[in-house]
């Protein structure tokens, strides 16, 4: 029964230290920042999904982005997408109103702990890179330039 006690309040010791955090995975938020467009060329914009690899000929989804993004600390905007970003997939995006195609390739993410306890080890995914119109971008979040 005593060693019993000891383990327990190790048990409780250990848990003490541990930090509490929410820890969202990169795609969890599935927000694009854009950089130098003008907000009327923002009303239209159509999100399609695509198997990886596949030359944009395979959709998997597809959304219309009718609402306008807000604006950021930089005076960029951020629109939210209503398609669910995974690194296995490849996207394009249409500015219809500017006749513009963004498009979205070979993503890569890594893992990073997060809440690391006793016996625990929580893990969420950060954005390692991407493509946009095949140029390399190695930010932590997807962003769009004009």
């Amino acid at each position: 029964m005593k060693h019993l006690i000891i383990l327990y309040l190790i048990f409780i010791l250990c848990n003490s230290c541990c930090t509490k955090k929410d820890c969202l995975n990169v795609f969890d938020i599935n927000e694009i920042s854009l950089i130098d467009f003008e907000m009327q060329e923002l009303d239209s914009i159509f999100v399609i999904a695509y198997t990886k690899n596949n030359d944009f000929t395979k959709a998997i989804d597809s959304a219309y982005v009718t609402s306008i993004g807000t604006l950021n600390a930089t005076n960029n905007f951020v629109i939210t997408i209503p398609v669910s970003f995974f690194p296995e997939y490849d996207y394009r995006l249409e500015f219809r109103k500017i006749d513009f195609i963004a498009e979205i390739t070979d993503i890569k993410v890594a893992s990073e702990k997060c809440n690391t306890c006793f016996l625990t080890k929580d893990k969420y995914s950060i954005l390692e890179s991407y493509q946009i119109n095949g140029v390399l971008r190695t930010n932590k979040a997807i962003e769009i330039a004009k």
